[in-house]
């Protein structure tokens, strides 16, 4: 009788941690969807096919780069045939690009991370050093 009780009781709980678990992973898939939601509707997140993210990681790999550091300029200088759209250098938060149209700058609290907008088969970008 002693054992049944006992069973019983293990039982309960393990349905009990159970049901709990299922709950928990119901919350936090909606959890994660809305927060993709968010980051879908502000435009931080892309979503397109596999196919897409292949061929780009293809061309980045590709892709030839120098950095050169001279005095308190730095330039780097990119390269790749396929073209150079939407590769992404990050330089040290010191160095600041001198603007173009050829590309944009997002930054962290480390990098400066520029993003290449055109289609180029080659392009050079002059930083300066932040004084």
């Amino acid at each position: 009788m002693h054992t049944q009780v006992f069973w019983k009781k293990k039982v309960c709980l393990l349905k009990l941690y159970t049901m709990i678990f299922y709950l928990a992973l119901i919350l936090m898939k909606s959890l994660y969807a809305n927060i993709l939601q968010l980051y879908l509707k502000k435009g931080e997140i892309e979503v397109k096919p596999m196919s897409y993210f292949a061929e780009f990681l293809l061309r980045f790999i590709k892709t030839k780069y120098i950095f050169k550091v001279y005095n308190e300029n730095m330039v780097v200088i990119l390269k790749n045939q396929e073209g150079l759209k939407d590769i992404t250098v990050a330089v040290p938060k010191e160095y600041i690009p001198i603007s173009s149209k050829e590309y944009e700058v997002f930054e962290d609290e480390t990098f400066r991370y520029i993003v290449i907008k055109r289609n180029l088969k080659e392009t050079n970008i002059y930083l300066s050093l932040i004084k």
